[in-house]
């Protein structure tokens, strides 16, 4: 099971927000990502992620979206001892959670 300790939750959020960095390459900045433990309507384990991105026309690759979450799934079984959590994710844009630089 993941720990829960902020240490652990700092560095399990810069793992994942590098993570998608990779994915996304030039096409999306990854401006913060927070992420948390929780369980879904049936009661099966998943990791809650948020992530704020800035891209061109504030949109991304749906494609890429959906691709991402292989690499994600694969890191969280390595970091869990093989649990199998399942990373749901939310994507918005610094505007949308009042990160928009002046």
């Amino acid at each position: 099971m993941l720990v829960n300790d902020a240490e652990a939750i700092k560095s399990r959020n810069e793992d994942l927000k590098r993570i998608l960095q990779d994915e996304f390459g030039s096409e999306a900045r990854i401006v913060e990502l927070h992420s948390e433990e929780t369980e879904d309507q049936d009661g099966d384990p998943i990791l809650r992620i948020w992530v704020v991105f800035e891209a061109e026309d504030n949109r991304l690759d749906p494609n890429k979206v959906a691709a991402v979450v292989g690499p994600l799934r694969d890191h969280i079984k390595q970091i869990t001892n093989g649990l199998d959590r399942f990373p749901i994710l939310s994507f918005m844009i610094p505007e949308e959670v009042g990160l928009a630089s002046s």
